[in-house]
């Protein structure tokens, strides 16, 4: 029988991520998917600020942002692209450029879920720590007190803990007992997967991540790769001379080349999981909480809640932690999910605010200030405790080291940068790698207690 620390089924966002933070921390780990090749198909198209600050943190934002869409995350509201002038935009509860400059290092960006996903298993193959094992079906478990033990085809592997990363028709949530809660078609829509050459139809000062037009809504994929949906109606068929029929009349074009890629038939629903986890097996992404594309957080929460649970594990691995540690992954998750859920059941959810999401997102870390060119206070979070001083450390600096629980790694930041953090003086904050506090002190003078505490 094979051995290791935690089996992840679904090499999806949610799996790669939670795969990524275990390999980091050392955890032994072994992803699997029943497909032996990725499907091509964009799906989710948006990656938020706080997911992003994750990518940077495992340093490969920058090949995000090289194939990611340069569009600002708002959608366009229009008769149809060559009377784009005749619209307005609108808010899709995303942080613009300048928001995002204020409150994270990163940015809202427009990169599908196809270009992600590679991005994710490149760099998890350079991990000592994770195997990678595609074409690998998922078929059973059965747990008990010391671990659970997984039926991978003909393969057995003994695992400590398994994270269910396999979608929406979980098979792991089955095996693990664990009922989920659907509400049941919200809307039929149709689409397609399509290429055709309609930036050049979109002025460059109107480049956004979604069109709204009176014949359906196109979302921009990368090249020249776009989404179209529709809800069905009269006159509606989901075939691609219809599709390639309706894409002319959203762009106003009706001699516009169109090459319909793959039709998509969407039944809109949501679901969450009445637990997120069961004895040793825990659950993420799809098979936790399924949204619909209206507010597209779907991918990001899936990556965020994949790190969420996985660091929690390896820290109970590592024994920095009790299990108790592992109850805070629903709790804190739970209502994330929820609130995105309702969103997306409204017909208008894609429509709002941002200062109305984005806390969701990146609110409750510590605050984002630059301390050097490139890096921001969001960058220096470590993978154990960080202790953030101003630049007068001695007392934290000496009794660090020393400190029970996981590792505590010291930054001292300069003088404004700690202000920006709400330090003076020789106090200091703590975080969780996540980046949210565990800990703040206005000055060392029970440095040692407060450690400890932490």
């Amino acid at each position: 029988m094979e051995t290791t620390s935690v089996v992840i089924v679904g090499a999806g966002p949610a799996g790669l991520a939670a795969a990524i933070t275990l390999a980091r921390l050392e955890i032994p780990c072994l992803v699997v998917d029943s497909l032996r090749s990725r499907s091509g198909a964009a799906r989710a198209t948006v990656v938020s600020a706080g997911a992003m600050e994750r990518l940077r943190r495992w340093g490969i934002h920058e090949r995000a942002e090289e194939q990611a869409l340069d569009v600002e995350m708002r959608g366009w509201r229009a008769p149809s692209l060559r009377r784009i002038e005749d619209g307005a935009a609108f808010e899709l509860g995303m942080l613009t450029p300048a928001q995002a400059r204020v409150v994270s290092p990163a940015r809202p960006t427009c990169l599908s879920q196809d270009r992600l996903e590679p991005l994710l298993e490149e760099h998890l193959r350079t991990l000592p720590a994770a195997q990678v094992a595609l074409g690998t079906t998922f078929t059973g478990l059965e747990q008990d007190p010391n671990g659970v033990t997984v039926r991978l085809g003909e393969r057995t592997v003994r695992a400590a803990y398994v994270i269910g990363a396999d979608g929406l028709r979980s098979a792991v949530r089955a095996a693990a007992g664990v009922e989920i809660e659907t509400s049941g078609a919200l809307s039929d829509s149709v689409g397609a997967q399509l290429r055709a050459p309609l930036w050049e139809l979109i002025p460059r000062d109107r480049r956004f991540g979604l069109y709204a037009t009176a014949a359906g809504t196109l979302i921009p994929v990368g090249g020249d790769r776009w989404i179209y949906a529709t809800e069905r109606g009269p006159g509606v068929e989901a075939t691609a001379p219809a599709l390639a029929g309706l894409v002319r009349a959203a762009a106003g074009a009706p001699d516009l080349p169109v090459d319909v890629d793959r039709v998509i038939e969407l039944r809109y629903a949501t679901a969450l999981a009445r637990a997120f986890g069961a004895g040793r097996v825990f659950l993420a992404g799809d098979a936790a909480h399924r949204v619909t594309p209206r507010g597209a957080t779907g991918m990001s929460m899936a990556l965020i809640g994949g790190e969420a649970v996985a660091w929690r594990l390896a820290w109970v691995l590592r024994g920095w932690a009790s299990p108790e540690l592992l109850d805070a992954y629903e709790r804190e998750r739970r209502p994330i999910a929820a609130h995105n859920i309702a969103r997306s059941a409204r017909r208008n959810g894609s429509e709002q605010l941002a200062e109305q999401q984005w806390r969701l997102d990146v609110g409750g870390r510590i605050a984002h200030a630059w301390v050097a060119p490139g890096e921001s206070t969001v960058d220096l979070v470590g993978l154990g405790r960080t202790l953030f001083t101003g630049p007068d450390r001695s007392a934290w600096a000496a009794l660090a080291p020393h400190a029970p629980g996981a590792p505590v790694r010291v930054r001292a930041l300069p003088a404004d940068a700690a202000r920006a953090l709400g330090l003076t003086g020789r106090g200091a904050i703590m975080t969780r790698p996540d980046g949210i506090p565990v800990g703040l002190w206005t000055s060392d003078r029970h440095a040692e207690a407060a450690l400890a505490e932490a």
